[in-house]
């Protein structure tokens, strides 16, 4: 089913190239993931112009730490919770 959604859509990505048809930009983007391994990743998201610090593991996503500037007083409280987090959900 997946393979024939990409083989319909890709018709349409060739037709908006030629055509000069621009999508309306991404707001969120995956920057960077960190296998953990047995199915625990760490992942940085930009969403609009803050980046986040997620962590997943099985069932759950947990929002670690905002990365946005190391030297603000949010950092050492989002470490903190960096330390807490990773004893629950990573343990």
């Amino acid at each position: 089913m997946h393979q024939l959604l990409a083989i319909a859509a890709a018709p349409v990505r060739w037709l908006e190239t030629r055509l000069g048809i621009c999508r309306p930009a991404r707001r969120m983007r995956l920057l960077e993931t960190l296998s953990l391994g047995a199915n625990r990743f760490l992942v940085v998201v930009q969403v609009e112009q803050r980046r986040l610090l997620v962590g997943s593991s099985g069932n759950s996503i947990v929002l670690l730490a905002r990365l946005d500037s190391a030297d603000s007083p949010a950092a050492e409280q989002d470490a903190g919770e960096i330390r807490e987090a990773s004893k629950k959900d990573f343990a």
